[in-house]
């Protein structure tokens, strides 16, 4: 069975998803970043590094980690 499941890491999701490497080899399937987001308004200043999205596999489970 897989499972996607959405988390929001409050700004800190760099942080988490290197966690998940980490502690159990999450893999990173896809990352964008806020400079990177098609739509500009989005982007807040100081925001432009700080993910926007990413996607990451841990076993068989997908997650979805983006800004809340």
């Amino acid at each position: 069975m897989s499972v996607v499941t959405t988390l929001g890491f409050y700004g800190q999701t760099e942080d988490a998803i290197n966690f998940y490497r980490e502690a159990v080899g999450a893999e990173i399937l896809f990352l964008m970043r806020f400079r990177d987001s098609p739509d500009p308004a989005y982007l807040k200043p100081g925001m432009e590094d700080k993910i926007f999205h990413a996607t990451f596999q841990i076993n068989e489970s997908a997650k979805s980690g983006q800004p809340t």
